[in-house]
């Protein structure tokens, strides 16, 4: 039938606790009476009783209050039954300041993503360094093979909810970097920062609606994904009394073609004057693309 009355119980022993715990977590718990005038009233007529908090309401009883602390269950058990045919309930209602950020909101589409990290670790080639001087010997000659060292990069992993997910346009963004400047939880990342890693997705239920969890994974450079820059050096060169098409440089000693890479000048041609500063030539290798339209943040 229907619930006549919902009063808060204070009075008694154990109806209304409250916690603290290890850093600062709270938690309360609140008990209601809830009558019903029909013995065929159930936990789920007395869940829907006004009066009683609903989920991930913040805590608020009496004169007490704290807004971080949510109410994350609430437990029905029947007392009695009363002589004109219903039913009297005891409802328990907890809060906790732990409840998720995401659980105040019904719709999962709605919830903050998720964020993680960690670094991955590869080996780049050393042609300069910290200070901007090309790797090379006393003799300013270039090493060959050029030598390499360890570069640990951040990573950074978001996920989000989704109610469809379009294969094609993620598929899209496979080792793309970002083209904006992107804002997730208050991290920021200027342009060409940030290069997508994987994007992996998997249906899942929430409340019994199908929605899809989409994890994007991506690696953070901090001296840019795009340009990258190569010291301007090579077995082959341009010379100002030929035409346009490389020769092969050879050996002043021996006359013989170079066994190691040879600078260039910014023209192609060789540098002979090892004291004048190295040349580096730069190419944008990753194409872009808005991280904003992923809808990630």
């Amino acid at each position: 039938m229907s619930v006549t009355s919902t009063n808060l119980k204070l009075n008694d022993s154990g109806q209304w606790t409250g916690e603290q715990g290890e850093g600062y977590a709270r938690k309360y718990t609140v008990t209601y009476e809830v009558h019903c005038d029909s013995k065929q009233d159930g936990p789920a007529t007395v869940l829907l009783a006004a009066g009683i908090p609903a989920m991930y309401a913040a805590y608020a009883v009496g004169n007490d209050s704290d807004a971080q602390a949510l109410c994350v269950k609430r437990t029905p058990t029947l007392v009695s039954r009363t002589g004109d045919g219903g039913n009297i309930w005891s409802v328990s209602c907890e809060f906790s300041t732990q409840a998720s950020d995401n659980q105040s909101n019904t719709d999962p589409t709605q919830w903050l993503p998720k964020i993680s990290g960690t670094y991955s670790q590869f080996m780049k080639a050393l042609e300069r360094d910290i200070d901007g001087n090309p790797i090379a010997t006393s003799a300013d000659e270039v090493f060959d093979p050029v030598p390499e060292q360890e570069d640990s990069r951040p990573t950074l992993v978001v996920t989000k909810i989704f109610k469809s997910f379009d294969y094609v346009f993620f598929a899209d963004y496979r080792d793309k970097v970002n083209s904006d400047t992107w804002i997730v939880r208050g991290l920021i990342f200027a342009p060409d920062y940030l290069k997508v890693q994987q994007i992996s997705f998997q249906e899942t239920f929430i409340n019994g609606a199908s929605y899809y969890e989409v994890t994007a994974a991506f690696e953070v450079k901090p001296d840019k994904w795009n340009p990258r820059t190569w010291l301007n050096a090579g077995y082959l060169a341009k010379w100002p009394t030929a035409s346009d098409s490389a020769k092969i440089i050879l050996d002043q000693k021996t006359n013989l073609p170079s066994t190691s890479p040879q600078r260039l000048k910014a023209d192609g041609t060789v540098e002979l004057n090892l004291t004048n500063p190295p040349v580096f030539v730069e190419f944008n290798t990753y194409e872009r693309r808005p991280f904003s339209a992923l809808n990630l943040n």
